[in-house]
């Protein structure tokens, strides 16, 4: 039997990490997962945070993934001096004692079985992730369309759906599995950059009307 998603109250913060009332995003923020304190935060300030959300969540996994123990040390070196490096850092210092236990009773393993990369539907991500992936796709789109004024489809938009998957994968070290909640969200996606566009006055047309 599938596990049944937790269901959440209230809008996430992409940033904090909370589930907060509706009352607590602006109209943009809203759309964009921003809650109305964390949106007058710096730009640095929000990023760092968003990067200690990753580091709970993958550190408090259980079991780590080997793309789990890479991000907390990636972070760790590469934001040594801000909170999230510091975070990850710790992290890793409460977890080692952990994986050299776990080492040592699987020493026989080979490295492939022990560690393996994890494969994710989109529909099953993290609400943060999804949502990072979500603003990535709308960012594409609504650059394709305006650099070459058509909708994206066929090999255009399968490139731009591609190019995330990948960006995914850098960034949270995980493998996002395309499905059909992914695919949806591309048509949602680009149905309401249309309709933003036809409402500021412009039109956008699909390729074939355009030659």
């Amino acid at each position: 039997m599938a596990k049944k998603k937790k269901k959440h109250h209230g809008h996430y913060c992409r940033i904090c990490g909370n589930y907060l009332p509706n009352e607590k995003f602006t109209g943009k923020g809203h759309a964009r997962h921003i809650c109305k304190s964390c949106q007058s935060l710096p730009q640095e300030v929000q990023a760092d945070m968003r990067r200690c959300n990753e580091v709970e969540r993958a550190a408090f996994k259980y079991p780590m993934s080997r793309q789990d123990w890479e991000l907390l040390e990636k972070y760790a070196k590469k934001y040594k001096d801000m909170e999230s490096g510091k975070f990850a850092q710790d992290m890793l210092d409460m977890k080692r004692g952990n994986y050299e236990t776990e080492e040592e009773t699987e020493e026989d393993a080979p490295l492939d079985e022990i560690y393996e990369e994890e494969k994710i539907p989109f529909a099953d991500l993290e609400d943060d992730i999804r949502y990072e992936l979500e603003e990535l796709l709308a960012d594409n789109i609504n650059e394709f369309m305006i650099h070459k004024d058509y909708i994206p489809e066929g090999k255009d938009l399968k490139e731009i759906k591609e190019w995330v998957i990948k960006e995914a994968h850098d960034a949270f070290l995980i493998q996002v599995v395309p499905d059909t909640a992914y695919n949806n969200l591309v048509d949602e996606i680009i149905h309401r950059l249309v309709k933003e566009w036809e409402e500021d006055g412009m039109e956008i047309k699909k390729k074939s009307t355009t030659l």
